[in-house]
């Protein structure tokens, strides 16, 4: 953002369009959550240089952004900062849509990306 000029806003809106996020364990257990204090403690200074309030950058990590007693999920923070999403299988996709049904309502969790997998590979062998 220094580097470019530009707002967390705009930062977020080119992230946005350029990022897909795979996930790979589609159970609540392969997601990390981090207690909001733990996530103050380490990312306080952080935020405040992103021009964030906690509430607005903790809400990033957060299903319902103004829920303060809710923690910090990487999953979803990847969801909310990514224009596309899937699964390495269907059953990936179909599992996460379950899991994280209201977030994956406003950031759809598609198809798998095996297929994408195997060309990158064949055309590497070809090559």
């Amino acid at each position: 953002m220094r580097e470019y000029k530009i707002s967390f806003a705009e930062a977020r809106e080119e992230t946005i369009a350029s990022t897909v996020f795979t996930t790979h364990t589609p159970v609540p257990a392969g997601n990390d959550y981090f207690d909001p204090k733990l996530m103050e403690h380490y990312f306080n200074q952080y935020y405040q240089e992103l021009g964030l309030t906690q509430t607005e950058f903790l809400g990033l990590g957060r299903e319902n952004p103004n829920n303060a007693a809710e923690s910090f999920c990487m999953t979803i923070l990847a969801l909310k900062m990514s224009g596309h999403s899937n699964g390495v299988s269907k059953l990936h996709g179909k599992v996460s849509r379950k899991d994280v049904e209201e977030c994956l309502a406003r950031h759809s969790c598609k198809r798998h990306s095996n297929y994408f997998h195997h060309q990158w590979r064949t055309r590497t062998i070809v090559d």
